[in-house]
């Protein structure tokens, strides 16, 4: 009895271990703490080569991408479609992360953030913000449906009933709020920005070795300037 009550301590010990593992090295706990990291500057004092933290609002440059599941104005997107084969086991079938280069302004001032839809430049953390569900009572809407055909994914299983499917979608909103940990440069225009009347630009840079930091998590907006 003894031993299966050791056996018993060590498997829940080895539980509450692993769950606590992952929750600290999980995708949005060390964002925050690589946010947590840096003081927040202004964009304004920022300086060539300066590694800085910054806050302010995603604006557009000269395109603007459009959320696939909600039509809404964004400058980046993930979107998910999961299919719930039963209660323990869920498959993804399909995932699209697409980011345009546009600006972000703070205070009065901006700078153009440049990944260059290099997502591998980058480590972001955007809350799913619109969740969509479908299943045997429960149709896709026509736009789902029309998303769906245009990925050639079948709602349907083999028996004709609904398959059981999430739709997830996070975006950078157009004016939305966000942070911003990346390497400041300050690049001279070779084309004129509309609305920006100088001939050097702020960019906020990263690549694979020191990645553009980005997320929209009320947590990794505590600290912002006001």
């Amino acid at each position: 009895m003894e031993s299966n009550g050791i056996f018993i301590i060590i498997g829940f010990v080895v539980v509450i271990t692993s769950i606590v593992i992952a929750h600290y090295f999980s995708k949005r706990k060390v964002i925050l703490r690589k946010l947590k990291a840096f003081k927040s500057s202004a964009l304004i004092s920022a300086k060539h080569n300066q590694k800085i933290k910054v806050f302010g609002k995603a604006i557009i440059g000269t395109e603007v991408l459009k959320a696939p599941l909600s039509n809404r104005d964004c400058v980046y997107y993930h979107v998910k479609i999961i299919e719930n084969e039963n209660s323990k086991h869920k498959k993804t079938l399909f995932s699209e992360e697409k980011i345009i280069n546009f600006m972000i302004e703070a205070n009065g001032a901006s700078a153009l953030i440049k990944p260059n839809g290099d997502l591998k430049s980058m480590d972001s953390y955007i809350v799913t913000d619109k969740t969509y569900k479908s299943g045997i009572l429960n149709y896709p809407t026509p736009n789902l449906e029309a998303f769906l055909k245009s990925k050639d994914i079948k709602p349907q299983g083999l028996l004709g009933f609904n398959k059981t499917l999430s739709y997830k979608e996070a975006i950078i909103a157009v004016n939305e709020s966000i942070a911003v940990l990346a390497t400041a440069k300050w690049k001279e225009l070779q084309t004129p920005i509309e609305g920006y009347n100088y001939s050097k630009i702020l960019q906020l840079e990263g690549h694979w070795k020191d990645k553009l930091v980005i997320t929209d998590d009320p947590e990794g907006l505590k600290d912002k300037i006001q």
